[in-house]
């Protein structure tokens, strides 16, 4: 009985131990400057004036971790989804991908996010669309922005 106890108390702190190191993980910040057009409408009506949107915010990303963090702006509230992930079958040692893609089954509204980032040129692309399948728009928000993250202090 002892025996199983040290074992168990092993792998706790076997656990334990994973948890502290990635949260001790120090993420690579990058600043970001990305363009493009934001599409809101509500019943139908457009909620904000034509034209591009430029945007300035910090990236992290956590080594060994498969989500990102988007810092200082307020303008990218589905980019804050814990639900985009590291998709690890798109990504390769330069191009990483971030991806959600989900229909919420109780009102049929689906949502498909993501970002992808160059690590070694900063080129980075975030999308994001909600609506009602198949074209629902009255009711949507859909943008996509292109630019550049750099890593902080370079």
């Amino acid at each position: 009985m002892a025996k199983y106890l040290i074992q168990i108390a092993a792998a706790a702190a076997l656990c334990a131990a994973a948890v502290g190191f990635d949260a001790l993980q120090t993420p690579t910040t990058y600043a970001c400057t990305l363009s493009g057009e934001p599409f809101h409408y509500q019943n139908g009506v457009r909620a904000e004036a034509p034209g591009d949107v430029t945007l300035r915010f910090k990236l992290l990303i956590k080594p060994w971790s498969d989500t990102y963090e988007i810092a200082d702006t307020t303008q990218l509230p589905e980019h804050q989804a814990k639900s985009i992930r590291l998709d690890y079958s798109r990504s390769n040692p330069v191009d990483v991908y971030y991806v959600s893609d989900a229909v919420d089954k109780r009102t049929g509204i689906r949502n498909v996010s993501s970002l992808v980032i160059n690590t070694v040129s900063g080129d980075t692309r975030i999308f994001h669309h909600t609506w009602m399948p198949p074209n629902g728009w009255e009711n949507s928000v859909q943008y996509s922005f292109v630019g550049n993250c750099k890593k902080a202090g370079l």
